[in-house]
C-alpha cells in the first residue's frame, strides 16, 4: 500500500526458523525504490538479503539490500517454505505411508537388476544413516543410476515415498514420482557442510563412510584382471555396460553385465586402477572411481586406447605421481566378508583448488 509519494510499505508476515507463530513486519520502500513494492502481492512469499532493521517491527529497503519474490500462483510455495524450516529427517523417524521424503544416508549395498510387472529396470538399495537400516527398492531410469553407487558412499535420497511390506517399513522411488538420488560422495569438490566432509589423516579411516583428506599419489598400478579392450598393453582399463557402468563378463552369446544380469550390446572402456596415496601419516592403497582415474590422469579411456605402444600407455599412468589433490575416500568392506576395510576414491580436485581443509571445518 502507497502511504506517501516518496515511499511504499509492504507488510509480511515473518516464520521464525525454529518453528513458533509468524509475527506481522512491515518492509518499507523509499524514493526511487517506492515502485518495487508493485511487484509484490498479497500471498507472495518475500526474500530479503541485507535487510536494514529499522526497530523490532519494521525492516527498510536499503542500497545494499536485494529483494526476491516467489509468487502466489507457484506450483508449491507451501511445500518450499516448510521444507526450508523442516529438520532432517532420520531413517527411524520414516512412518509407513509417508512421501516426498529426503534423506541424507549412506550405501550399504546394491542389489543386481530384478526386472518385474513389466518394467526392465528394478533394484534394491540398502542405506543406514546410524539410526536404522532400510531397503528402497527403485524402478526404471533412476535404478539405472542406482546402478553405479557403491557401498560406503554418502547419497541424498530425494521424493521418496514410504510404505510397510510385513511390517517393515520400505521405501521406493522412480522418476515418475518425481524421486532422486545424488551421489555427495562423487562431487569433485569439498562439500561447505562439515556434517557431509569429515575431515581426515589416512591414519585415522577405520568405518565404513566417506571422509576427505589431502594426499600425494606415490604408485599407480593398473587392475590387470578386467576384462578390456584389445589395444589396452598396459591393462589399465574394463569394459563396462554403457547404460549403467558396471563391469561386463563375456559367455558364448555375448557380453553380459554383472548388475543388470542380462545380455548387453553396448560396451565401452573405463578405467580400472589403484593408486597408493601418502599424507604423511601413512601410506594406503586405494582403488579409484573410473571417472575419478579419467581426472588423475587429465585423459579419457578413448584417449588412452589410441596411444601406440604400452610404453606411452605406461607414461601416461604415471602423470599422477607426486600431485597433491584433496580425495573424497569410501571405506568399504566386501560383502560377506571379514577382511580388512577397503579404500576407494570416489571424488578428486587438485590441491590447489581447495585452500587449508582445518580453514573450511
Amino acid at each position: 500500500e502507497p502511504t506517501l509519494s516518496h515511499c511504499a510499505m509492504v507488510e509480511i508476515n515473518v516464520h521464525p526458523l525454529g518453528g513458533g507463530q509468524p509475527r506481522l513486519m512491515a518492509v518499507e520502500f523509499r524514493g526511487a525504490d517506492a515502485s518495487l513494492a508493485n511487484a509484490f502481492h498479497r500471498g507472495d512469499y518475500l526474500g530479503l538479503v541485507c535487510a536494514v532493521t529499522e526497530n523490532s517491527d519494521t525492516l527498510s529497503y536499503g542500497p545494499q539490500t536485494l529483494a526476491f519474490v516467489l509468487p502466489s500462483t507457484a506450483k508449491v510455495p507451501e511445500a518450499l517454505a516448510t521444507g526450508l524450516r523442516s529438520p532432517r529427517v532420520w531413517l527411524s523417524q520414516v512412518l509407513p505411508d509417508t512421501s516426498q521424503l529426503t534423506l541424507l544416508v549412506r550405501v550399504v549395498a546394491v542389489s543386481a537388476n530384478m526386472p518385474a510387472d513389466g518394467e526392465p529396470f528394478r533394484r534394491a538399495l540398502r542405506v543406514c544413516d546410524g539410526t536404522a537400516t532400510r531397503d528402497a527398492t527403485v524402478w526404471g531410469t533412476l535404478a539405472l543410476r542406482v546402478a553405479g553407487l557403491r557401498a560406503g558412499q554418502t547419497v541424498l535420497m530425494r521424493k521418496f515415498n514410504a510404505h510397510e511390506e510385513q511390517g517393515t517399513v520400505m521405501l521406493n522411488g522412480s522418476l515418475d514420482i518425481g524421486s532422486g538420488i545424488d551421489n555427495v560422495s562423487s562431487f569433485p569438490s569439498v562439500p561447505h557442510s562439515a556434517a557431509l566432509r569429515p575431515i581426515e589423516i589416512l591414519d585415522g579411516i577405520r568405518e565404513p563412510a566417506s571422509s576427505y583428506a589431502r594426499v600425494s599419489v606415490t604408485r599407480v598400478e593398473p587392475l590387470q584382471n578386467e576384462l578390456r579392450d584389445a589395444r589396452d598393453f598396459a591393462a589399465a582399463t574394463k569394459l563396462v555396460h554403457a547404460l549403467c557402468g558396471r563391469r561386463v563378463t563375456r559367455n558364448a552369446d555375448g557380453f553380459v553385465c554383472e548388475k543388470c544380469a542380462q545380455p548387453v550390446a553396448d560396451t565401452k572402456s573405463a578405467f580400472a586402477l589403484a593408486v597408493d596415496l601418502d599424507d604423511g601419516t601413512a601410506v594406503v592403497h586405494a582403488r579409484v572411481a573410473a571417472h575419478v582415474a579419467a581426472t588423475m590422469l587429465a585423459t579419457t579411456p578413448e584417449h588412452f586406447l589410441k596411444l601406440p605402444s604400452k610404453a606411452q600407455q605406461l607414461a601416461a599412468l604415471k602423470k599422477p605421481l607426486g600431485q597433491a589433490f584433496v580425495v573424497c575416500l569410501t571405506a568399504f568392506t566386501l560383502p560377506d566378508s571379514t577382511k580388512d576395510t577397503l579404500l576407494r576414491i570416489d571424488a578428486v580436485c587438485s590441491a590447489a583448488d581447495v585452500g587449508s581443509l582445518e580453514e573450511t571445518s
